[in-house]
């Protein structure tokens, strides 16, 4: 692969030792190849990108330091091997991994301009690198993450991304991806980790996710990243029990490379335990998370979460508190944004038995135990919620229904309100017509799927990634259907 047998063969046993978190053989490993090659760049770019996996797993700047020590090391090389044939499409691709990673640290500490301008100069390389030899796929990887990375930024980063000249797409990044993946040579593991958070969060292909993740954690059981990748993937198909025991196994590592894992592991373990409606166990849950975090990623929502638990343990006081500090997260992601939002209507609002029913309602859909969330939702009395909760409860219900495959049933609880005028001023436009979308798709009725998925997407908040992906997953499918 890089024109040495040796020096592939110590590379590759120092990568293997690095996705089974023998970090310490691969640090030795690597330092040895350093001693044994000091003219090539591959072994301190390795070691690079380890330090930038601990300092985004941990968020201790020592770490940081130590990937900015190594990244030049390797790029110092690099640049003088590269000047010497540029015509090497491992080299080139080379470079653009370094800048890659460049553009990822530069993201993290919020330096957006130079990030666009690493990735410019990543794309250039790694499309060098494909032109020069199109039997070379491993480019596509990084090409492909990038691609579907750039389709993401917000608008108002827009001129920075007109000023490169880059350009994103979700669909081109998803194939160059999948490309790397079946036809590259040292890129298999991460395009397999990268298709697997693409089919969970992107496009809600859970089986196709599934079978990415079973590879890398069945050869790679004790990677952290892997297993909390797993633990999402579980949580999104509502196999809560699984993930639990997942996301324990992560906290009982307690790896200080990736301690800001382990401390999402504890919000993700806290939403579990919220969804079980263990509001009691959820508050000492959520408080871990608070007490362990080094980012502000998710405070809002936790907040706001142990605030709704105090609320279903009757204590409104103590609730009030959390609504406050709810509005203190990183407002730069949605999840905390709409916290703070909902934070101030729940902070003037008198929590009524409904209320409490509709909780424990969409706790028990979220769990999978869908009959009893049908259940609560008979106790609700329908007569004393305003429109936009009774929206949201017949949504629910329809979503309840279809998950038993009570087709009939799921359509007859919703299909009179279309017209509506509770649903003209409701919020949850999307939701609702997403559901009537599923329930045609599921009746094979897909030119009706298709015209209420396209009612979806004109209201949906393009903001709201959990309900995007299950619009994109039924895009999908309806294409395969409709000619």
């Amino acid at each position: 692969m890089f024109g040495n047998t040796q020096l592939d063969s110590l590379l590759e046993l120092g990568r293997e030792y690095s996705y089974q978190f023998e970090f310490q053989k691969a640090d030795d490993l690597y330092q040895n190849v350093m001693e044994k090659f000091p003219n090539s760049p591959y072994a301190p770019h390795y070691l690079s990108q380890n330090y930038l996996w601990f300092y985004l797993g941990s968020k201790d700047s020592t770490y940081k330091i130590l990937y900015e020590k190594y990244s030049d090391t390797a790029f110092t090389k690099a640049e003088t091997l590269y000047d010497k044939d540029e015509d090497n499409p491992e080299l080139n691709n080379l470079m653009g991994h370094i800048h890659l990673l460049k553009s990822v640290l530069y993201a993290t500490v919020g330096n957006s301009m130079d990030a666009f301008w690493a990735i410019k100069s990543s794309v250039s390389y790694f499309e060098d690198a494909v032109e020069l030899d199109q039997n070379y796929y491993d480019p596509y990887l990084g090409l492909g993450m990038i691609k579907y990375a750039l389709s993401f930024v917000p608008g108002f980063l827009g001129w920075a991304i007109s000023i490169t000249g880059l350009s994103g797409d979700k669909e081109l990044g998803l194939r160059y991806i999948k490309l790397a993946y079946d036809k590259g040579e040292s890129s298999r593991t991460e395009a397999a980790y990268h298709l697997s958070k693409i089919y969970t969060e992107y496009n809600a292909e859970y089986d196709s996710a599934k079978i990415y993740l079973d590879y890398l954690v069945g050869k790679y059981p004790n990677n952290i990243l892997f297993l909390y990748q797993y633990a999402i993937l579980l949580i999104d198909t509502r196999e809560l029990e699984k993930a639990d025991s997942i996301l324990t196994e992560i906290i009982n590592l307690d790896n200080e490379k990736f301690s800001q894992t382990t401390s999402f592991s504890y919000f993700l373990k806290a939403e579990n335990t919220f969804k079980q409606n263990d509001f009691k166990k959820a508050i000492s849950i959520y408080d871990q998370f608070l007490r362990s975090t080094r980012s502000i990623d998710y405070t809002g929502l936790a907040h706001l979460k142990i605030g709704l638990s105090y609320v279903m343990l009757n204590d409104n006081l103590i609730a009030k508190k959390y609504f406050i500090l709810a509005r203190n997260g990183n407002l730069d992601i949605p999840e905390d944004q709409k916290a703070k939002n909902d934070s101030y209507l729940f902070y003037d609002k008198t929590f009524t038995e409904n209320d409490r029913n509709m909780i424990l309602a969409e706790n028990y859909f979220s769990s999978g135990r869908y009959q009893k969330s049908l259940n609560t939702i008979e106790q609700i009395n329908t007569s004393e919620l305003d429109h936009n909760s009774f929206i949201k409860l017949k949504i629910l219900e329809a979503e309840s229904l279809l998950s038993l495959d009570k087709i009939k049933n799921a359509e007859s609880a919703i299909k009179n309100f279309r017209d509506d005028m509770r649903l003209s001023s409701s919020s949850y436009r999307a939701e609702y017509f997403l559901v009537l979308a599923k329930i045609k798709y599921a009746e094979n009725d897909y030119k009706s799927s298709q015209k209420y998925l396209d009612f979806s997407f004109d209201y949906i908040d393009e903001s709201n990634n959990k309900l995007m992906r299950h619009l994109v997953n039924l895009k999908s499918k309806l294409r395969m259907k409709i000619r």
